[in-house]
């Protein structure tokens, strides 16, 4: 059977975050990144989309990327019961170059329920 999944990926370049927490040009919990939604056509087992976020997280990773969040927002037109997801812990702030802003808000403005901690981090999905 054919699935439309739409998977939600936050990520940056992994070399520019580590020179800039280096030189002291961004906190440990601030990162910059770019955000994208992708829609991925998945013919298989719904028990297998899991797998599509440890697939895209890996190929981002490998390409010189650092994920601070991967997951699926919905599969064909409906939110999943239970979140299907992969975050960076210890991340409150992310930044495109020009605005900063909460990473808890972010994931909140795309559709996930989010738990934070007492530094405003995002702990889980709910």
């Amino acid at each position: 059977m054919k699935h439309v999944v739409m998977l939600d990926l936050i990520a940056g370049d992994k070399k520019l975050n580590e020179i800039m927490e280096t030189a002291d040009m961004r906190e440990s919990h601030k990162f910059y990144v770019l955000g994208n939604r992708y829609e991925i056509k998945f013919k298989g087992k719904l028990e297998s989309i899991a797998n599509i976020v440890d697939a895209m997280r890996k190929a981002s990773e490998s390409e010189g990327s650092i994920v601070i969040f991967c997951g699926i927002a919905v599969i064909n037109d409906v939110k999943p019961k239970e979140p299907i997801y992969y975050l960076k812990r210890n991340v409150s702030l992310i930044s495109d170059g020009k605005k900063v802003g909460m990473l808890r808000d972010i994931l909140q403005s795309l559709g996930y329920t989010v738990e934070v901690d007492e530094h405003n981090r995002v702990v889980k999905l709910l």
